[in-house]
């Protein structure tokens, strides 16, 4: 009776882990590219998803925009013009 009860419970282990694994949250600023064997499947937007335990790996990409303030000069070298920028100190 023990034996049942102990594998009972190692089989409960292995599946709660399972089930852990193959859930996962896109947040609101991120996109949820999903792999399955290093190829693109889908992209996923905000919500709980699922994925295939294993097989499907989950890469967020941010999608926030973001902006820097820079400090630049037109430089003229001949006919081609550069835009040489440095970032502004704050």
């Amino acid at each position: 009776m023990i034996e049942f009860y102990v594998t009972l419970g190692i089989l409960l282990v292995i599946l709660f882990a399972l089930a852990s694994y193959s859930v996962f949250i896109v947040k609101q600023w991120e996109n949820g590219v999903i792999l399955r064997f290093g190829k693109i499947v889908n992209v996923q937007e905000t919500r709980l998803h699922f994925r295939v335990p294993f097989i499907d790996s989950v890469m967020k990409v941010d999608m926030r925009t973001q902006t820097i303030d820079m400090k630049g000069s037109l430089l003229s070298q001949r006919t081609t013009f550069l835009w040489a920028s440095t970032p502004s100190s704050s």
